[in-house]
């Protein structure tokens, strides 16, 4: 029963995204206002962590009602072949293409972030920039990059992640080495914001059992502490940064 309960905990989203604040350059009040005030994260919750007091949160919305003819499409398309998906949501008024990206890149797309071109996988025939996409992950790599993915798709091997704006025509999306490829817009388990670029010397998102473990260690000013597993250090540098700094002066 534990062993269950821990695999549908890691099969879910999680429900928020945790900012660790970069207490050398501000309070966590202070990147809470400034959170709160910023233009492109209007309509999301934005608190203090209950517990850890260098963390806010900000709360995944419920998914999307946009995105119900989506998922109703993909009940019916399950195991068609890339053409009867295509005359499927032509009848139904959708976005006729279709996106796939890795794994690594669907985890992203499922935390709020864009559709990078690193992370693109397949795509359907003439797809433009500016075209309506469906996005689905390729979980088990079975695509090679610049695939079709014509085959019929399964809830297992592909599910659906959400919906987006592709932002460049189909060969660029494979020629291209960096870059936005497909910009976000709903996502199935509910929306994000994605942060790139947002108050990057003040704060830094990440996972919520990552933020714990400084706060388990609890190092204080004078003590020394090895990393053995440094990459890219995000543990380490919470530890040097909110617990290690020299006391202040008297």
């Amino acid at each position: 029963d534990e062993l269950a309960t821990l695999e549908a905990s890691l099969a879910t989203p999680c429900a928020a995204l945790h900012l660790r604040c970069n207490t050398l350059r501000c309070t966590r009040a202070e990147l809470l206002a400034e959170l709160r005030g910023r233009e492109e994260l209007a309509g999301f919750a934005i608190e203090p962590h209950g517990a850890l007091d260098d963390v806010a949160v900000i709360l995944r919305k419920p998914p999307a009602a946009a995105l119900a003819p989506h998922l109703e499409l993909e009940c019916r398309v399950r195991g068609c072949v890339a053409a009867e998906r295509f005359a499927a949501r032509r009848r139904a008024g959708l976005p006729l293409h279709e996106v796939f990206v890795d794994q690594l890149c669907a985890e992203a797309v499922l935390k709020g972030a864009h559709v990078f071109v690193r992370g693109v996988r397949g795509a359907s025939l003439g797809l433009d920039a500016g075209a309506a996409v469906s996005v689905y992950a390729d979980a088990a790599g079975a695509l090679l990059r610049g695939a079709q993915a014509e085959c019929p798709l399964d809830a297992t091997r592909f599910p659906f992640l959400g919906v987006g704006t592709c932002c460049l025509e189909r060969g660029e999306l494979f020629r291209r080495e960096c870059g936005l490829g497909v910009m976000m817009r709903h996502v199935v388990a509910g929306d994000l914001p994605a942060l790139s670029g947002v108050l990057p010397d003040k704060l830094y998102v990440q996972s919520l059992p990552s933020l714990v473990v400084a706060h388990v260690l609890g190092a204080r000013p004078g003590e020394r502490v090895l990393d053995l597993c440094a990459a890219p250090g995000s543990k380490a540098s919470h530890v040097a940064s909110n617990f290690l700094r020299d006391a202040a002066p008297p």
